[in-house]
């Protein structure tokens, strides 16, 4: 009877153990796609306050600004709106437009000031 117990056991163990893998692959996925999707929105977004503020998308002032790392301004803008994405938390609140870009005059006027 023992060795019948012990082998349903085990076969309850490996079909719990392939739910969780499952659980864990399908998981995964999801965080490869939000990823991807705040990438995105972020690229959006860029582009939006570089038209809205009249930055010039491919000097690299606001990049020198920012301080960041950056190729351009453009990326440098998408780094910056990536941050506020991620500091809101997920699901987050859309932020309207004018309003990130209000944000972001005000954060590049206090670094212009310093």
């Amino acid at each position: 009877m023992d060795i019948i117990n012990g082998h349903f056991k085990i076969r309850e163990y490996n079909q719990q153990m392939s739910r969780f893998n499952n659980e864990m692959i399908k998981l995964n996925g999801n965080l490869i796609q939000l990823k991807k999707r705040l990438v995105s929105e972020s690229r959006v977004l860029s582009s939006s306050l570089c038209l809205l503020l009249n930055i010039v998308e491919y000097e690299h002032n606001v990049a020198h600004l920012l301080g960041v790392n950056s190729a351009n301004n453009q990326e440098a803008i998408c780094d910056w709106a990536l941050d506020k994405l991620v500091d809101a938390g997920f699901p987050y609140e859309s932020c309207p437009l004018k309003k990130l870009a209000t944000m972001l005059e005000i954060e590049l006027n206090r670094l212009l000031l310093n």
